[in-house]
C-alpha cells in the first residue's frame, strides 16, 4: 500500500496544527487553541475509560496523549524520528509495519491534511484495528496553509461522515465556533507559505491582542461549542469502530453518532 509519504527533510517547523499534535495536552484557557483542545480532551477521557491491550498513536510526535491511557503496549509511529528518540516506526511508503487486526485503539490526530493519500492512510488504519477496535480522528477544517509544502486537505463534516469505510458508529463533532474559527484566522495573516512571517502590522498587533485576551475570550464568544449544522467552524473530531462478530460496536463511540 503506497501513502506517498514526502520525505522528512521537506517537513518545516510550523507550530501551527502541528502544536496541537506534537505538544503536551494540558488544558490552558489562556490559549487560542483551548476551543479545539477541549473537543479532544474530552473524547479522549471517555475513550480513556477503560483499559486496552494495545493503542497506536499515529503521527505521534512526542506522544502528548500516552499519559491518558491504560494499555499494555502504546505504539508510535512518525514520519521522523523526534528529539527524544522515542518513536517506534518511522513511516515510509509501505505503511503501517503492524500484522492485521493487532490495535484496540488508533490516533490519527491532525495528521491527515498533510498526506497527499488520505484514505489509504486510513485504510491502513482500518487493517490493523482488532473487531470492535476504535479509530480516533482529528482534522482541520478552517485554516491557514501549515507545515508547507506538505499541506493538503480540509475536511467538512460530509466528508466525515464517508472517509473510515466499513465502520460503525461514527460519532462526529465540531470543534471551535465562527468566533473562533474567523478571530484565529485574521490573527495569522501575516503569516506566509514556509511559516515565513511578513510584515503584516494589522495581523501582527491583532494577534497580541486576540492573544492577551484569550482567557476572556475561551469564556465568552468562544464558549458555544459549534452546532452540527454550523457551517463556519475550525475543525472535526471523530470516533469511528470497527465492526465486530456480527457487526457489533463498543460503546466508546455510541453516543450521538451521525
Amino acid at each position: 500500500m503506497h501513502h506517498q509519504f514526502l520525505p522528512a527533510a521537506q517537513l518545516s517547523s510550523s507550530t501551527d496544527y502541528a502544536s496541537l499534535r506534537h505538544s503536551t495536552l494540558a488544558l490552558d484557557r489562556g490559549t487560542l487553541d483551548y476551543p479545539v483542545l477541549r473537543v479532544i480532551r474530552e473524547e479522549l477521557d471517555a475513550l480513556a475509560a477503560r483499559k486496552y491491550d494495545v493503542i497506536l498513536d499515529y503521527g505521534a510526535g512526542n506522544s502528548p496523549y500516552r499519559p491518558l491511557f491504560q494499555c499494555n503496549r502504546y505504539i508510535t509511529a512518525d514520519i521522523q524520528q523526534n528529539a527524544a528518540a522515542s518513536i517506534d516506526i518511522v513511516l515510509d511508503e509501505c505503511g503501517i509495519s503492524l500484522p492485521n487486526a493487532s490495535v484496540d485503539l488508533a490516533l490519527c490526530i491532525f495528521v491527515l491534511e498533510h498526506v497527499p493519500d488520505y484514505r489509504a492512510v486510513i485504510a491502513d488504519l482500518v487493517r490493523v484495528l482488532k473487531p470492535s477496535g476504535v479509530l480516533f480522528i482529528a482534522v482541520p477544517h478552517l485554516s491557514r496553509e501549515h507545515e508547507t509544502p506538505n499541506d493538503f486537505l480540509r475536511f467538512t463534516s460530509f466528508m466525515a461522515e464517508r472517509m473510515v469505510p466499513g465502520c460503525i458508529a461514527i460519532k462526529i463533532r465540531k470543534a471551535g465556533n465562527a468566533w473562533h474559527a474567523a478571530l484565529s484566522l485574521l490573527c495569522e495573516m501575516h503569516i506566509k507559505t514556509g511559516e515565513r512571517p511578513s510584515g503584516g502590522l494589522v495581523s501582527r498587533i491583532m494577534l497580541r491582542l486576540v492573544s492577551a485576551a484569550a482567557p476572556l475570550l475561551n469564556v465568552t464568544l468562544f464558549s458555544s461549542p459549534p452546532q452540527p449544522d454550523d457551517g463556519v467552524f475550525t475543525s472535526l473530531v471523530m470516533t469511528a469502530v470497527k465492526p465486530g462478530p456480527g457487526g457489533a460496536g463498543v460503546s466508546a463511540a455510541s453516543g450521538n453518532a451521525k
